[in-house]
C-alpha cells in the first residue's frame, strides 16, 4: 500500500485483522477495514486512513493485505508505459513528456506535431516484441551524479540526491518511483487505442495486460454486433457504415428537394397516451423539419375517457383493444389514470388531453364531441397544467408497454404508413 505520486495512482489495501501480540486485541472484535486514503506527510511518514475508522492503541499489531488485482494492473500499465515510450524513442526519436493512468485507460503525451498511423502500428509492434522477449526488469538506486552519466531516457528535476531507476534489459533506463513487473512478459500485451492532438503535441491512449484483453473483448463484441446488423463480415463493417452515411446523406438531399417542390407544414396522425408509436421516429423527424402535428385519437376512441362498446353496431368491438381480455386489462390502466385525475380534480379524458398538449407545443389535438357538454369538458383540458413530474407519473401509471392489443387488426395495420 502506498500513496499516489510520481505518476503512480494510490494503491490502497485491506486490513483483515487487528491483533495485540498473537491474540485478538482486547476490548474489541477482530476488525476488517479498507484504506480510504494513503498519504505521505512532509516529514516523510506514510499515513493510512481507515474506513470505517478503527480504534487502535500503541502496540496493537495490524495485519494487512494489498489489493492484488489492482497492484498487478498498476504494474502492467506502468511498465507498459516505459516500454512504449522507449519504443517511440528508438523508432522515431519522439520523447514522452507526461503519463496519465486512469481507471479505464492510460495515455502519454508526446512532443511531436503529428503521428501517422504507420508510426502508431510500428510503436505498438515494437513494444509488444519487447514484451514477448520477456526481458528482465530490475530496480536500483543511484546518486544523481551517477544517474547523469548513465544516459537515462528522461532525467527528473533536481529534487532528490538519490534516484530509483527502472531498467528494462538492453532497452530502457529511466527514473521512476512506481511499481513494476520483474520481466516484460508479465505486462502481457500493449494495445494502442487512439491518438489526438493536444496543446503540447500528440496524446496516445493505450491499455496493457488485463485491460488490453477486456478492451479487445469489448471492441470485438461491439464490432460483431455491428457486423450482424449489416449482415457482413467484421472487416467490412467500416465500409458498410461509410456507405450507410452516404445513403442517409442522399436521402436527406432527396427529402429536402421534395419539400421544396411540395412543402409540408403539418402531419395528421393518431397519438395518445396509449398510442405512442410516433415518438420513436416520426416526431423526431418532424421536429427536425419544423413540421407540426395534428393528433387524432387522443382519447383512443373513448377508451381513456371510460367509454366502452355497448350498442350493437359499435365498430370498436372489431378493434383488438376493445376485445375480450384486452379490454379488461386496458380498463385497469384507465383506472390508474382516473386516480391521478382525481388528484388534479379533473376527469380522465381531460387529463389525457392535457398530457398530449404538454408533450409538445407543435402538437394540436383533435377532439371529437357529439354534444356541447362534451365539447366544454374537452376545452377545460386547456386549463390543466402539468409539470415534468406530472408527465412522468402519468406515463408510469399508464406505460405504453402495458397496453393490450393493437389499434387495428393486423390486416389493417399493414396499410398504415405510420406503422411501416
Amino acid at each position: 500500500m502506498y500513496p499516489g505520486g510520481d505518476r503512480q495512482k494510490v494503491c490502497p489495501g485491506l486490513y483483515t485483522s487487528l491483533e495485540v501480540g498473537s491474540e485478538p486485541a482486547s476490548g474489541y472484535e477482530v476488525a476488517v477495514a479498507e484504506t480510504a486514503v494513503v498519504a505521505d506527510t512532509e516529514d516523510g511518514r506514510i499515513v493510512h486512513y481507515l474506513q470505517p475508522p478503527v480504534k487502535l492503541a500503541p502496540g496493537d499489531k495490524v495485519r494487512g493485505s494489498i489489493d492484488a488485482e489492482r497492484r498487478r494492473d498498476h504494474m502492467q500499465q506502468h511498465s507498459g508505459q516505459h516500454v512504449l515510450s522507449a519504443a517511440l524513442i528508438e523508432l522515431y526519436q519522439i520523447p514522452t513528456v507526461s503519463f496519465h493512468m486512469g481507471e479505464e485507460y492510460c495515455s502519454i503525451d508526446l512532443t511531436t506535431p503529428s503521428l501517422t498511423s504507420e508510426q502508431v502500428v510500428g510503436a505498438e509492434w515494437r513494444a509488444n516484441e519487447i514484451i514477448f522477449e520477456n526481458r528482465p526488469v530490475t530496480v536500483r538506486f543511484v546518486s544523481r551524479a551517477e544517474a547523469e552519466k548513465l544516459g537515462l531516457r528522461k532525467l527528473p528535476p533536481a529534487e532528490r540526491d538519490e534516484l530509483r531507476l527502472i531498467e528494462i534489459a538492453n532497452f530502457d533506463l529511466s527514473a521512476c518511483g512506481g511499481t513494476h513487473v520483474t520481466a516484460t512478459g508479465q505486462i502481457g500485451s500493449i494495445l494502442l487505442r487512439k491518438t489526438e492532438t493536444v496543446r503540447q503535441g500528440m496524446r496516445v491512449e493505450f491499455v496493457c495486460g488485463g485491460r488490453a484483453v477486456r478492451t479487445a473483448r469489448r471492441d470485438f463484441t461491439a464490432l460483431s454486433g455491428s457486423a450482424k446488423l449489416f449482415s457482413t463480415q467484421l472487416a467490412d463493417v467500416p465500409e458498410q457504415i461509410r456507405q450507410t452515411f452516404e445513403d442517409v446523406k442522399l436521402l436527406r438531399k432527396q427529402r429536402d428537394e421534395a419539400l421544396e417542390i411540395h412543402p409540408v407544414s403539418d402531419l395528421q396522425i393518431e397519438y395518445s397516451l396509449i398510442s405512442r408509436g410516433p415518438e420513436q421516429k416520426i416526431f423526431p423527424a418532424l421536429a427536425e423539419l419544423g413540421i407540426g402535428v395534428t393528433a387524432y385519437g387522443v382519447l383512443s376512441r373513448g377508451l381513456l375517457g371510460g367509454s366502452k362498446p355497448a350498442a350493437k353496431g359499435d365498430l370498436r368491438v372489431l378493434m383488438p383493444r376493445f376485445a375480450g381480455d384486452n379490454l379488461n386489462r386496458n380498463v385497469k390502466l384507465v383506472d390508474a389514470l382516473q386516480a391521478l385525475a382525481e388528484e388534479k380534480r379533473v376527469r380522465p379524458a381531460q387529463l389525457a388531453i392535457a398530457w398530449v398538449l404538454a408533450k409538445s407545443q407543435s402538437i394540436v389535438p383533435v377532439i371529437g364531441a357529439r354534444t356541447r357538454p362534451q365539447l366544454e369538458e374537452s376545452l377545460a383540458a386547456l386549463s390543466v397544467q402539468l409539470s415534468p413530474e406530472d408527465l412522468a407519473r402519468i406515463e408510469n401509471a399508464v406505460p405504453a408497454s402495458a397496453v393490450a392489443g393493437s389499434r387495428y387488426a393486423e390486416a389493417h395495420l399493414k396499410h398504415l404508413d405510420s406503422e411501416r
